[in-house]
């Protein structure tokens, strides 16, 4: 029983402690405080109370100023509704034709009913401000192209407003045949003017006429304000007067002035020693016919030859009768040469040509230089031809400058003994041999091949046979192998002892002896 009483003594203790805030032996909360959190708590559902009341407010404010706007017609799509209590920012962007202040003035408008469900119990908007940016106007694309060609090609360059535009003008660059370089820049816009499509068209005409061989140069231009403008250099009138029909009063068309067509002389003689071939352009007949009557009396009028070509147009240097003359006379002299070839244009008269002595070259020279009183310039070389020499004198002329160097062949061009290889010393001395030969084309030589007595007569002829050819082919490979016969003489011809080593040394040689023939 005592047990029981102390259990419940300890308990109420416990209790009382928690309504006293003893239990445990540490503070508690003071029962005279708990009355205070009545009021918190009233305060903060108050607090709660009246922002989900502002929050609920403000989202009305701004479903009604987009209400608002809509009813006014005002697309709502671009715009921003920011509500502080009962005003209103608005942001984005306005629609294009819609002022910042044509909204405030709609949004600030009163309410017309207050029972009307759209707005708030709490009434309408109370102020407006408009941060929206206004929309730009739409942007439209210029028509600025330009054309321009060398006659041998066509540029595009500049803006135009859509693909097809462009495509258009390279079209109709393309359809002249002419290489096209398309640089135009599609803008993707509308078009500026209202008859862009037009202007376009209108281009490409004149576009189309640039065909090659019809112009030079041309520079086109188009743009918003009106025709196509620009400069076409044409090739002659005609091909001015079909631009000019097609271009309009904007483009200027440019045609060579109209000169007549002039002629000039522009001949040549071409005598070989047997006949005299007339070549190139006279203006008249009677000069062709007297240009042939002066060849006709140096070399017969069956060994002209009258090329001639008579353009029967007005001379574009006055005087060409007397220089037509003083071309005859140079012709008239060439009886007296050897060769000659003469040209005379407009201003020049020069003939080359070999005479077979100093009197016949001057008569030639007369003659070309008395040009100068038909207004033409002299010119050319008229030279001695040298004499001729006859086949004897040339044999011997060769036959001279090998026995001048038989001293060096002799020494040079010798074989080891039973050998018939060429020595680097020999091949030198054969080559002023082969020099000797080519001064003298005429004269044929024998190469003759030696022995010395070594060994007998029929090796010898062999050996020395050998020795022949060796030369003959060495010297044959310069000038021509049929100027040169190779004999092999064995030891039948020396030239030194054979009973010694040094005259036996000389024995072993060749010698070249010049003749008209073999």
């Amino acid at each position: 029983m005592d047990a029981e009483i102390a259990q419940y003594e300890r308990v109420s203790w416990k209790r009382s402690q928690l309504l006293d805030g003893t239990a445990g032996g540490k503070a508690r909360w003071p029962r005279s405080r708990w009355w205070m959190l009545g009021p918190l708590l009233v305060l903060l559902f108050l607090v709660l109370a009246a922002l989900w009341a502002i929050s609920h407010i403000q989202g009305d404010i701004e479903a009604q100023a987009a209400e608002k706007l809509e009813l006014a017609g005002i697309d709502t799509s671009g715009l921003t509704f920011d509500a502080e209590y009962r005003d209103v920012e608005v942001g984005g962007q306005l629609p294009e034709g819609v002022t910042r202040q044509e909204v405030e003035n709609i949004l600030q408008t009163q309410i017309p009913d207050a029972d009307d469900d759209l707005y708030t119990e709490d009434g309408d908007i109370r102020d407006a401000w408009v941060t929206a940016t206004p929309a730009a106007a739409a942007a439209l694309g210029a028509l600025d192209a330009s054309v321009s060609s060398d006659g041998e090609e066509i540029i595009l360059t500049g803006t135009v407003p859509s693909q097809a535009h462009r495509d258009q003008l390279v079209a109709d660059a393309e359809a002249t045949g002419l290489p096209v370089t398309d640089n135009l820049t599609v803008s993707g816009l509308e078009p500026s003017a209202a008859d862009a499509d037009a202007q376009i068209a209108k281009m490409g005409v004149v576009v189309g006429g640039l065909t090659a061989g019809v112009f030079t140069k041309a520079v086109l231009n188009i743009d918003d304000d009106g025709p196509v403008t620009g400069t076409i250099d044409a090739v002659s009138q005609e091909t001015a007067s079909g631009f000019a029909g097609v271009a309009g009063d904007g483009v200027t068309v440019n045609a060579p002035e109209v000169v007549p067509e002039l002629g000039s002389l522009n001949t040549e003689a071409n005598y070989d020693g047997e006949r005299i071939v007339l070549n190139g352009t006279v203006l008249t007949d009677e000069h062709s016919a007297s240009l042939e009557a002066a060849a006709a009396e140096v070399v017969g009028a069956d060994n002209v030859v009258n090329n001639l070509e008579v353009s029967g147009l007005d001379e574009a240097v006055e005087g060409a009768d007397g220089r037509v003359a003083a071309l005859g006379a140079a012709i008239g002299t060439f009886g007296g040469l050897n060769s000659a070839d003469a040209t005379m244009n407009d201003t020049d008269l020069t003939v080359n040509g070999v005479a077979p002595d100093d009197g016949s070259r001057q008569v030639s020279v007369d003659a070309v230089s008395a040009s100068e009183g038909a207004g033409l310039r002299p010119g050319g070389e008229i030279t001695v031809a040298e004499a001729e020499i006859s086949l004897q004198e040339e044999i011997d002329l060769l036959q001279a400058e090998l026995d001048a160097l038989q001293e060096e062949i002799r020494e040079n061009v010798v074989f080891a003994s039973d050998s018939d290889v060429l020595s680097g010393d020999a091949q030198a001395t054969l080559d002023k041999v082969v020099d000797a030969m080519q001064r003298y084309p005429r004269p044929v030589v024998e190469v003759g091949g030696h022995t010395d007595s070594q060994g007998n007569d029929a090796y010898n002829i062999d050996l020395s046979q050998r020795r022949a050819d060796s030369v003959v082919e060495y010297v044959g490979s310069q000038t021509s192998p049929d100027r040169l016969s190779p004999v092999g003489f064995g030891e039948a011809q020396p030239v030194a002892d054979n009973l010694t080593e040094e005259g036996r040394l000389q024995n072993r040689r060749v010698e070249f002896i010049a003749k008209e023939s073999f």
